[in-house]
């Protein structure tokens, strides 16, 4: 439930993107969120953070990179799509990784029912992965 080394994202953070349409292919890894039980994300009163990974070579000093956030009503019934910006480091292009924590108070499952999260970073865009709120 604690931050990792990274940067910090809370709803304020967070950029509404209007229209967003996943594109039909992409080049780099899904995002990982090793704390995720399994396919479920739990809100625990939203309290906390959930680090999500991003690991590829795409990550070079300076690029924006774009964490993706799509909350889905019921049924896919709807929903909102949130972008994050975040200048790459030096210390994560040589590492090839970066982690950015979202506030567990954004993934509310009385809100929403699920989250799919992805990337775009140098012009490519990352598969999304899917994940069920629950408390």
């Amino acid at each position: 439930m604690k931050s990792e080394k990274g940067t910090n994202v809370g709803k304020k953070d967070l950029k509404e993107k209007a229209h967003y349409t996943p594109p039909s292919t992409t080049t780099l890894p899904a995002p990982q969120v090793p704390e995720s039980d399994a396919s479920v994300l739990h809100y625990s009163g939203g309290v906390g953070y959930y680090a999500v990974h991003i690991g590829t070579s795409a990550l070079v000093a300076n690029a924006t990179l774009e964490l993706i956030v799509q909350l889905y009503r019921q049924q896919n019934n709807g929903g909102n799509t949130w972008f994050y910006e975040h200048t790459v480091t030096a210390e994560e292009a040589s590492a090839q990784k970066a982690v950015i924590n979202i506030h567990r108070a954004i993934l509310n499952p009385n809100n929403y029912e699920t989250v799919t999260l992805s990337y775009e970073v140098s012009g490519q865009t990352s598969s999304g992965v899917t994940f069920t709120l629950a408390e």
